[in-house]
């Protein structure tokens, strides 16, 4: 009987857990977020989305294809120092990773905010395939509390075919 209960209070708990998520979808773009863990919707005007969850806000952006130019990587990292500059984060000691989403793949860069006790994050990626490829920004800043949670926002970035 105990372990009956036990099993219930695991499935109930995992069930809530899933409602606390919150899931944003640019049709346009096919492409869908998923908040986790208090994270909600602050403020979207259609394509650019805020989220927060009092300590972190991240800024979720899809980009067209007159933006970046898939057969050069490097028009997305010029991106970088741009937001760098507009996070006031120190890309001098930024750590930087490939990351792969839902379809998808990109790199991101974590660094020190500059003059507050935070992170800030900068990630881009790409869709793996299409026509056209489909682009995708987020950029925001962090407690080191919320870094699990950023880091699960990242990678359920689903690109949808």
């Amino acid at each position: 009987m105990k372990k009956l209960f036990t099993a219930l209070c695991f499935v109930l708990v995992a069930s809530l857990s899933c409602l606390a998520q919150e899931t944003y979808t640019w049709k346009k773009h096919k492409i869908e977020a998923t908040f986790t863990k208090g994270m909600k919707i602050y403020q979207t005007d259609g394509e650019k989305v805020t989220i927060t969850n009092g300590t972190a806000a991240l800024d979720f952006l899809p980009l067209s294809q007159k933006t970046i130019d898939k057969t050069d990587d490097d028009d997305m990292m010029k991106l970088i120092p741009q937001i760098a500059e507009n996070l006031e984060i120190d890309l001098e000691k930024a750590a930087k990773e490939e990351y792969e989403c839902i379809n998808g793949a990109g790199v991101c860069i974590i660094a020190p905010h500059k003059t507050k006790d935070m992170y800030g994050v900068i990630a881009l990626s790409a869709s793996n395939e299409g026509n056209p490829y489909r682009y995708f920004i987020i950029a925001g800043l962090f407690t080191e509390e919320d870094s699990d949670d950023i880091e699960e926002i990242i990678s359920n970035l689903n690109y949808k075919n």
